[in-house]
């Protein structure tokens, strides 16, 4: 009679030991699944854009993943001048800048930034030569109107005016990334030797897109790997303060060694 509630004590230990066990188990499992599952989609995405053929039934897929990409990388320098409702008054500044360009030899982004200073309602970007610094599309500058022709302007030239809530807007894209099919190859304006304004492709040559989505997998990787091992460690270390794993799996091996 002693001896059976002393099995039954010892089978509810066990019971309540193998849970625990069993749950570690779980937990380490179910993090290495996550982990392969999650850290091998960027080999995955450059492989096929690497491999497709632009004729297969897989094209449409991976031109969307790419235009997704060049959507996503996208930015633009730009400088404007903000002017009252009026378009004779846009037109005649804007014509007076070209004319400072073409007949006093002015570089153009010089003369356009002495107009801003002088001309431009926007006090705050007047003080910078009408420059708003680099902006990504899709809304994150506070006027709509100016977001949009930030990425629609021709690179280079004086443009405008666009009328928005806040007035008439002279615009001088001045750099602009990802736009391939308005700017080509070229992404900057630069001074020529004669203050002439020259289209330039990037600094250090232009990157393909397979060069720019092979970066970007890469930081991926980096990212997810070292989020996961972080993790890892994390939740292995938590489960055994926890007391649901005795012995963490580096532990285990060295045990076995000694």
């Amino acid at each position: 009679e002693e001896v059976i509630p002393q099995i039954q004590n010892n089978n509810s230990q066990r019971a309540g030991e193998m849970p625990r066990r069993t749950d570690g188990i779980a937990m380490r499992s179910c993090h290495r699944m996550l982990s392969s599952t999650l850290g091998i989609w960027p080999f995955v995405l450059l492989a096929a854009s690497f491999l497709v053929d632009e004729t297969s039934a897989w094209t449409n897929p991976i031109a969307r993943i790419k235009n997704d990409f060049l959507a996503l990388t996208r930015k633009s320098t730009t400088r404007h001048i903000l002017l009252p409702r009026s378009s004779e008054a846009a037109l005649k500044l804007k014509q007076s800048i070209r004319n400072r360009v073409s007949e006093d030899g002015e570089y153009v982004e010089d003369a356009f930034a002495a107009a801003a200073r002088r001309y431009s309602l926007d006090k705050e970007t007047a003080e910078r030569g009408g420059l708003l610094g680099t902006l990504a599309p899709q809304g994150y500058c506070i006027c709509p109107e100016l977001d949009e022709v930030c990425f629609r302007a021709p690179l280079g030239d004086v443009y405008g005016p666009v009328e928005s809530d806040f007035g008439l807007h002279l615009v001088l894209v001045c750099e602009r990334t990802n736009c391939p099919k308005l700017d080509g190859r070229n992404t900057r304006m630069v001074r020529g030797p004669n203050n002439e304004c020259l289209l330039m492709p990037p600094e250090g040559g232009p990157r393909t897109m397979s060069q720019e989505m092979a970066e970007l997998g890469v930081q991926n990787i980096g990212f997810w790997l070292g989020t996961f091992l972080a993790a890892g460690v994390v939740s292995e270390l938590a489960a055994k303060a926890a007391g649901v794993v005795e012995t963490l799996p580096w532990e285990e091996t060295i045990d076995l060694l000694e």
